[in-house]
């Protein structure tokens, strides 16, 4: 999709309209390896993320989701600018708009995983730089350019 305006802000007011709104964060987790921290929900590839909660800073849920959803908690947030990303889809016929907020992390000590299958996730590992170009041929869309961006800089 291509959209010329001369108003971003009244653009962006336009489209966002027709969307229920949901934030998110997340993490690109290394650890002392330079392993990244991938997990396998629904059958595909992706980064640790999840729902903001109300009164929540978004580094505050990266942090607390990361920890949630793979039991990896010894974190410490590196990047004060957190990559932002837009994705739409659709839940129980409403469309989404979700923004999330990507932190880089590192991790200086691991313990094990602790999955947390409630949210369908059935696998983590940390992955060096070929086993994650390997994994994102089963991955979305969206993390495949959010990770293309973040390897580059």
């Amino acid at each position: 999709m291509i959209a010329i305006t001369s108003s971003l802000e009244k653009a962006w007011n336009n489209f966002s309209t027709g969307f229920t709104i949901m934030e998110a964060a997340g993490g690109f987790v290394k650890n002392r390896d330079a392993k990244l921290l991938m997990i396998q929900r629904l059958g595909k590839w992706d980064l640790p993320k999840g729902k903001i909660e109300k009164d929540e800073f978004p580094q505050e849920a990266a942090v607390r989701e990361v920890c949630e959803e793979t039991g990896v908690c010894d974190l410490k947030i590196t990047n004060d600018v957190p990559y932002e990303m837009y994705h739409t889809y659709t839940h129980k016929s409403k469309p989404i708009l979700k923004r999330t907020f990507w932190y880089d992390m590192y991790c200086s000590s691991f313990s094990g995983f602790k999955i947390q299958t409630e949210e369908d996730i059935t696998d983590a590992k940390w992955m060096s730089r070929r086993e994650v170009d390997f994994a994102l041929s089963n991955s979305y869309n969206s993390i495949r350019d959010l990770l293309e961006t973040a390897f580059k800089s």
